[in-house]
């Protein structure tokens, strides 16, 4: 994990950032259901930075999510994206992005 020190104290710590795109279970009316399960059921270790809804086709909305988690071998992509699986409401979960933040 890297530790940015200031003046004997921790100041910053990186993190992960990673977007998903997330189809929902239920096309018509599924995605507010889907964004409430998100923001409950999340673990304490994920933060939600953003979700923004993205239009596919034939009425069909995705989410746009992008989470941030520590940079520390205990919190990995595989546990975020098994989370994001179990989620009641998600059907699919395609990765769109994953960076470094500090």
């Amino acid at each position: 994990m890297r530790t940015l020190w200031v003046y004997g104290s921790v100041a910053l710590t990186s993190r992960i950032l990673a977007t998903y795109r997330i189809f929902p279970e239920d096309p018509e009316g599924g995605i507010e259901f889907l964004k409430k399960n998100l923001t409950r059921s999340k673990p304490d270790w994920v933060e939600i930075v953003g979700i923004q809804e993205e239009p596919i086709a034939f009425g069909l909305v995705a989410l746009i999510v992008t989470l941030a988690i520590p940079e520390d071998p205990k919190y990995s992509l595989s546990a975020l994206e098994e989370w994001l699986v179990n989620v009641e409401g998600v059907s699919e979960i395609q990765e769109v992005r994953v960076t470094r933040s500090l």
